[in-house]
């Protein structure tokens, strides 16, 4: 039984021999002893530094590969809340917008306007899924715009960039091997885009992508809809140019990244290869 598990163990280990004894009895049969200095200087000093060496590289990469999947749930549980925009503090270093722009909503209009049509805001409907349902159904709300009040027709559409986003996330979480954890993403189904149609309003309107000052009535769902909130999770997304990065593993064919972060390890970490893409702006 013994001679088995020597030989199951001798089949899986790197080097299943003490180098250091090995050495010493080879040294042992070479008589002349300038020639036996020589040879352990060599073999001690030059080969033993390499075999130690690598074999503490092994060591670690070992280390590293058990503590990666040896994942604590919590260090991957994701939270939301909603927050009006101006009550968002960027220190905070906990919450982050659920998509980057929303903190500066004139680039939102740059992406979201149309031909016909001009951001105006986006809003965050305090209501159940049959309210959600009824109102979407409304094709059209009146409401002014400008200092001067001019009269203006809107629509809203329901702000799907955010469900991209935990689409998005959903992947990201696939890609790393981690396991995913249904999140809670109701609120995120609440939030709608509105849009001002430019038809009928003066030529200045016709190139703009965004406005501040339009006021709007909601009818019976105004006491429901709250401007100007946006969503937090507790993700930031941190984008790196990897090659400067790169170093090359002792096999030649894979790289290892290594990326300095600030923030220490509490919190658990996921990369997105694909390029042009961060979580925070998905496309």
């Amino acid at each position: 039984m013994k001679e088995q598990q020597e030989g199951s163990k001798s089949s899986v280990l790197e080097y299943p021999f003490d180098y250091e004894r090995y050495i010493a009895r080879q040294l042992r049969e070479i008589d002349d002893l300038e020639e036996r200095r020589f040879a352990k200087k060599v073999l001690v000093e030059g080969l033993g530094a390499v075999i130690g060496q690598t074999e503490r590289k092994y060591r670690e990469l070992e280390r590293r590969i058990y503590q990666e999947m040896e994942i604590p749930g919590s260090r991957y549980g994701v939270v939301s809340t909603v927050i009006r925009r101006e009550h968002y503090d960027p220190m905070n270093g906990t919450l982050f917008p659920v998509i980057l722009s929303d903190l500066h909503p004139e680039e939102n209009g740059e992406a979201l306007s149309a031909e016909d049509c001009f951001y105006a805001g986006t809003l965050f409907l305090e209501a159940d899924n049959g309210v959600c349902a009824a109102f979407e159904t409304e094709k059209r709300f009146t409401g002014t715009v400008g200092k001067e009040g001019r009269e203006a027709v809107f629509h809203v559409r329901r702000a799907v960039r955010y469900r991209d986003a935990m689409e998005w996330l959903y992947r990201i979480f696939l890609d790393n091997h981690v396991p995913w954890t249904t999140v809670n993403t109701g609120y995120l189904d609440k939030f709608y885009d509105i849009y001002a149609e430019r038809q009928g309003l003066p030529e200045e309107y016709a190139e703009k992508s965004f406005v501040a000052d339009a006021d709007i009535r909601f009818g019976k769902y105004g006491e429901m809809v709250h401007l100007d909130f946006m969503p937090l999770w507790n993700i930031e997304s941190v984008t790196f140019d990897s090659m400067d990065f790169m170093v090359p593993c002792i096999d030649g064919i894979y790289y290892e990244h290594e990326f300095h972060l600030e923030g220490g390890e509490g919190g658990g970490r996921l990369s997105d290869t694909v390029p042009g893409r961060n979580i925070g702006n998905p496309p």
